[in-house]
């Protein structure tokens, strides 16, 4: 029985990581943009809707609404966020508009006008 023998191939694994390796490094920064995305998404919201409550509380301005909102959007390092705050007498309302091209890496590149928006109204 003839005896099969390796094959001496010094470069092979070299090639073939050189083909692979671009493939999983764009994988990978693609799932740190989509987490970034949807981080600032959740922030959004998160900030909002704490925004909203603070506009409930009595004595509160709009002042107060929107300096909430911006406090946690800088504690996630949310860039050039602004948000508006509305009050009436019977609601509260704040509406925090985030534009990607700052605060993604890749996405604001090619998508310069997207922007994240949230808006929450509540009763006072």
């Amino acid at each position: 029985m003839k005896r099969i023998t390796r094959i001496n191939r010094p470069g092979a694994s070299a090639v073939e990581f050189a083909l692979v390796a671009p493939l999983i490094f764009l994988f990978i920064l693609g799932l740190l943009e989509w987490a970034r995305f949807e981080m600032v998404r959740q922030v959004s919201s998160s900030a909002a809707f704490n925004a909203v409550r603070e506009g409930t509380l009595p004595g509160a301005s709009t002042i107060d609404m929107e300096t909430r909102a911006t406090e946690i959007l800088e504690v996630y390092f949310v860039k050039d966020a602004t948000a508006t705050a509305t009050l009436t007498e019977d609601t509260a309302t704040i509406h925090v508009q985030i534009p990607m091209s700052s605060n993604c890496f890749v996405i604001g590149k090619f998508f310069s006008d997207m922007t994240v928006e949230k808006t929450f109204t509540l009763a006072r």
